[in-house]
């Protein structure tokens, strides 16, 4: 069974293909940041989130986690300070970010 992931934005069509190829993946349609009761429906609901800088995942978003189903949240940008990174780990949950990806 592969993997469920949740993409919070809309991504080039060979970025989506090769997804759908890796991962069980449900794609948003909006490109408006995620609400709080989306951010804590994708953590409760999915393995992994692809998310953006728009999407704040507070310290409050993972209050009401102890184990999320989630266990990564993969940043699609360089830094990561619209995530309290330490709540995250408490709830057994890991950050990454693209660091390199404005860098020639």
């Amino acid at each position: 069974m592969k993997p469920r992931v949740f993409v919070s934005r809309p991504l080039p069509a060979s970025v989506l293909a090769a997804a759908n190829d890796m991962f069980d993946t449900e794609f948003r349609a909006s490109t408006q940041p995620m609400s709080a009761a989306e951010m804590r429906s994708a953590l409760a609901l999915y393995d992994g989130v692809l998310m953006t800088l728009g999407d704040r995942f507070s310290a409050e978003i993972f209050s009401e986690f102890d184990a999320p189903r989630c266990k990564i949240l993969a940043n699609f940008g360089v830094g990561y300070n619209h995530i309290d990174a330490a709540a995250a780990k408490a709830c057994g949950i890991t950050v990454t970010n693209t660091p390199g990806a404005v860098t020639d």
